[in-house]
């Protein structure tokens, strides 16, 4: 992905963004730890977008973490490069996202004029002013993500693909953004994510091994009343061929909510651990169908005028979300498909 030729346009929706340095009290001292692993070849893309950031270099170092990459060449390139910290892992197979970053964590657990740490999968991109913003939102939150924009290969998109990224912006737009606003905990991202590095040592290491590892991780940040943030004006991109539900099988969702409810010491964690087995659209229509069913034909607990009332008002709620997040009357069919296209997390 050629961040120049693909990124720039999308960056050029948000036309009026704020200067955030005008409202920051102070810079934060910022590390960038960007993990690449296999062939990497977006690496050198998100390298050379971190050293020409708009923000003071005297505030953010980069580390590059290479995972048994496989791109020897760049890697002889970074080892001489003065303006990138460079950490090698040579084992027979990739360590993974949770040592790599913990190793890390380690290597700078006393440093002193350290304030925060930014981790960046390589396949990101970011913009210019991407370490400004971060800045900027350190100084609301101790732990969030940004926003990641899907943005098209070099060939139009399948209409799996379309389903993604409809599916992933309207999580961005409305979903998570709302849990944010409502001061409610949002997954962990670990292909990227801002952490302050006090809340990091308090909580201690990464445990990224599984998508079920990353929602124990933010459900052991609520527990101890952290919230993990979204931030919607804060962006990542990334290339389509490169999306990931980051949503663990039904099945183990239950299992969390089964072994956790009961002893989670706040509200906030209880209501994650619940937000686990809220059901999909789908599910939703379905239900509502048989109540309505049945309430109409067959004397019930609830009168169907009530159900139907609910219904409507959910129906219209719904319709104000797709609105919020700006979906297409065309991306209706994508939206609407991405159910089918999960149909292996309910098992």
């Amino acid at each position: 992905i050629k961040i120049d030729e693909k990124v720039k346009g999308f960056s050029k929706d948000v036309q009026c963004k704020k200067i955030r340095d005008k409202y920051t009290s102070k810079d934060s001292n910022i590390c960038v730890a960007v993990y690449a692993t296999g062939e990497a070849k977006n690496l050198e893309n998100i390298i050379q977008q971190l050293k020409n950031q708009e923000y003071s270099k005297q505030r953010y170092i980069i580390y590059a973490i290479l995972d048994k990459c496989e791109n020897a060449n760049l890697e002889v390139t970074l080892q001489g490069d003065l303006d990138v910290n460079v950490i090698n892992v040579n084992n027979l197979e990739p360590i993974g996202k949770s040592q790599a970053y913990s190793i890390l964590a380690e290597k700078l657990f006393e440093a002193k004029n350290l304030d925060a740490f930014v981790f960046l999968d390589a396949k990101n991109n970011v913009d210019s002013d991407f370490l400004t913003n971060v800045n900027y939102y350190l100084t609301k939150h101790d732990v969030f993500m940004p926003m990641v924009s899907y943005i098209p290969d070099d060939k139009p998109l399948t209409f799996w693909e379309n389903v993604q990224a409809t599916y992933a912006r309207y999580c961005s737009k409305f979903i998570y953004s709302a849990r944010t606003r409502l001061n409610l905990t949002n997954l962990i991202n670990t292909d990227a994510f801002i952490i302050k590095k006090d809340v990091l040592n308090k909580i201690g290491s990464f445990d990224f091994q599984d998508k079920t590892a990353e929602v124990k991780y933010t459900l052991k940040l609520a527990k101890e009343g952290i919230i993990a943030a979204f931030v919607d004006d804060l962006k990542v991109y990334t290339a389509i061929s490169s999306y990931d539900s980051r949503i663990p099988s039904l099945s183990n969702r239950i299992n969390i909510f089964w072994n956790n409810f009961t002893h989670s010491p706040n509200l906030k964690s209880q209501e994650y651990v619940c937000s686990l087995i809220t059901p999909n659209f789908w599910a939703c229509i379905l239900a509502y169908a048989i109540l309505l069913g049945h309430s109409y034909k067959f004397p019930f607990w609830v009168s169907y005028t009530a159900i139907l009332i609910t219904f409507i008002i959910l129906a219209l709620a719904f319709c104000l979300s797709l609105m919020s997040a700006k979906i297409y009357a065309k991306e209706f069919i994508y939206l609407f498909a991405y159910p089918i296209y999960s149909f292996a997390h309910i098992i």
